[in-house]
């Protein structure tokens, strides 16, 4: 669900140099910088969806990262914007394994 809060955010705005405006709105609104970031992911959010999808080391290998590079996200953080879209570009596994 957290995904595709972002995915929908994304499409809803559009960026102009580094300020970003509601689609449709020809500019006359300008979003502030809160409204930039639809949300801040905690180190817990990034391991409950990671968990949709398998594995510490599962998980790191699709992405391609080193598995300790996703404990430590998990842990402690920080989880930067590309690595949560990454995050959840990945397909939701099924729990079987």
């Amino acid at each position: 669900m957290i995904c595709q809060e972002i995915f929908a955010a994304e499409q809803l705005t559009t960026k102009i140099g580094s300020k970003r405006y509601l689609k449709g709105d020809r500019g006359k609104l300008r979003l502030s910088v809160a409204d930039r970031v639809v949300m801040k992911v905690t180190p817990a959010k990034y391991k409950r969806e990671r968990q949709k999808r398998g594995t510490q080391e599962k998980v790191a290998a699709l992405l391609e990262v080193q598995r300790v590079t996703i404990a430590r996200r998990e842990t402690t953080g920080p989880i930067s914007r590309e690595a949560w879209l990454a995050l959840c570009s990945l397909p939701i596994g099924d729990r079987r394994g």
